[in-house]
Formats: C-alpha cells, sequence, structure tokens
C-alpha cells in the first residue's frame, strides 16, 4: 500500500513538471520579434500569463485551451537578444545579411486525446536548434516599417526528458514585415508574415508516420515523405503601457499540397493557434539598451 501511495504521488509530480514544461515550450513555440520602442532597458523581469487554443497538431481536427501563468524575462544586448518567446544569438553580420542563432520548441500531444492516434506513441515535446539567415531587404524613411526576409534551418529533437530521438530537419523560410508603433497605428508594433514550410523524411514521419504495428482499417500503414510541409500565415501584435505589454496573436497554416496531406493521420487541411499574452515588468536595469531594438 505504502508503495502505491509513493507511485501515487511520482505521477502527480509528473504531471506537475509537465505542465510547467509545456509552459515554457510554448513560449518558444511562439516566435514573437517585436519590441515596442526605442531607449528600454537593457534587461527586464516581470510575470504574466499565456492563453490561447492551439490544434493538437497540424491537421487535427481537435484543439486544446491553454491558459498558463509564470515570469517573463526579456534582455535586448548587441549581439544577444532574448525574452520568454525566444532567444537569438548573431554570429556574423556582413551588410544587409546577418547569421543567428536559432532555436524554437514544441509541445506534446498525448495519443490517448487525440481520435487519430489512438493506441500510438504520443508526440513529445520537441527541441529545434539550428541558423537563421537574415536578409534585410527595405525600410521607410523613419525605419519604422521594415521588410526581412529569414530563413531558418534547425534540427529537431523529441524528448520525454529521458531519452531524445531525432526527429528530422525542419525549415521555415518567411517574409516578415515588421511596422513599429506609432500614431497611425494608435501605438500597436504590427509583424504579418508569410512563410512556406520545409520538412526532412525523418521529421513528416514523426508527426505523420503510421508503422505497421499501429495500423488499422480505418488508419492504414503510412510512411512520411521530405518536402513540402505546408504554408503558414500569422500576425503578431505588440503594445506597451508604461510596464505593461499585451501581445495578441494568431497563425493560419495551410495544408493543401503538403506531401503528408495523404496522411490518415490528417484529419483537415489547416491549422489555427490564437492567443492573447500580458506581462507586467517590474524589475528593470539603470542601464539603457544602445542600437536597434529586438530584430
Amino acid at each position: 500500500m505504502q508503495n502505491i501511495g509513493i507511485l501515487s504521488q511520482l505521477k502527480q509530480i509528473s504531471r506537475d513538471i509537465t505542465l510547467i514544461k509545456t509552459f515554457f515550450l510554448f513560449l518558444f513555440f511562439f516566435n514573437s520579434s517585436l519590441s515596442t520602442c526605442q531607449n528600454l532597458p537593457l534587461w527586464e523581469v516581470g510575470a504574466g500569463f499565456l492563453a490561447f487554443r492551439a490544434d493538437h497538431y497540424r491537421g487535427s481536427d481537435q484543439h486544446k485551451d491553454y491558459f498558463f501563468p509564470g515570469p517573463y524575462m526579456v534582455y535586448r544586448g548587441k549581439k544577444v537578444k532574448a525574452e520568454n518567446s525566444f532567444v537569438e544569438g548573431r554570429f556574423l553580420k556582413w551588410g544587409p545579411y546577418q547569421l543567428k542563432l536559432s532555436l524554437s520548441l514544441g509541445l506534446p500531444v498525448r495519443s490517448k486525446d487525440n481520435h487519430a492516434r489512438q493506441g500510438m506513441n504520443n508526440i513529445y515535446p520537441t527541441f529545434e536548434v539550428g541558423f537563421l539567415s537574415e536578409l534585410f531587404l527595405w525600410s521607410s524613411k523613419n525605419q519604422k516599417v521594415r521588410l526581412n526576409f529569414r530563413w531558418p534551418i534547425r534540427q529537431v529533437i523529441a524528448t520525454d526528458f529521458r531519452e531524445f530521438d531525432d526527429a528530422g530537419i525542419y525549415s521555415v523560410p518567411y517574409l516578415a514585415l515588421s511596422i513599429m508603433p506609432q500614431e497611425n497605428t494608435l501605438g500597436w508594433g504590427i509583424e504579418p508574415s508569410l512563410a512556406v514550410m520545409w520538412g526532412s523524411q525523418r521529421y513528416h514521419q514523426y508527426f505523420y508516420g503510421v508503422p505497421s504495428v499501429h495500423a488499422r482499417p480505418d488508419r492504414p500503414f503510412y510512411q512520411g515523405k521530405r518536402g513540402f510541409s505546408g504554408t503558414q500565415l500569422s500576425v503578431v501584435l505588440s503594445k506597451r503601457y508604461k510596464n505593461l505589454m499585451f501581445f495578441p496573436f494568431i497563425r493560419y497554416d495551410i495544408l493543401k499540397g503538403a506531401v503528408f496531406e495523404d496522411s490518415p493521420l490528417v484529419r483537415k487541411k489547416n491549422y489555427l493557434l490564437g492567443g492573447i499574452g500580458l506581462a507586467w515588468l517590474f524589475i528593470s536595469s539603470k542601464e539603457k539598451q544602445s542600437g536597434q531594438t529586438v530584430r
């Protein structure tokens, strides 16, 4: 009986840890790149919450609502810039071109909660690490509006925090129009972006493959293929009022034409993610940032 009680406590602790990890995973997964104005502190620390709705995975016909309170941190150095939503380190700058570190993380999916994946292995949290090539294309005279081309290429690692598996390579080249806060935007920063996605065979196999051991009449064997992974449209808004920051966001993926479109795990040809975040920054450095704001 004592052993059963200990196992129950361990399971509860595991669930709590998973919840905390999921929160930080999504903060990295949501890759905001907006800053609100010049002459902000070099670093700031605070707290906030993130509320959003997301489909279980791209192509799933089921979704989940999330609400996470937690810490919020931002650092605005010349070569290293970081928020809860991204970590960016610049390795090379040559005219309009920059080479940077690129990190991203993905949310897990429990197969028992998804009709299409019943009886299959869970989709574990994914860690993505690689490089981002950024090319400056255009800016307005007042530097308040900029157009950039960004091309991240990342190695994907799936893990249950006990074992680590190679989940392939993923790339999302995209055009981003960054509109800084100004009078005609009512103080809002706006960044719409348009991306095409590409994944390796191993990447698409991890998310959309159906091994023979898990095949059944309504879910036949399926082998993932490398290639086109869909089109992505997103808009991130950002507004700062004194020490409060608001950032609504929405992302819509179009999966028509993707190489995995015929996978039995694809139940619809789109993916939707949207929500809002709020942060209150109450501790900051006296030193101000120098140079441009984040990105």
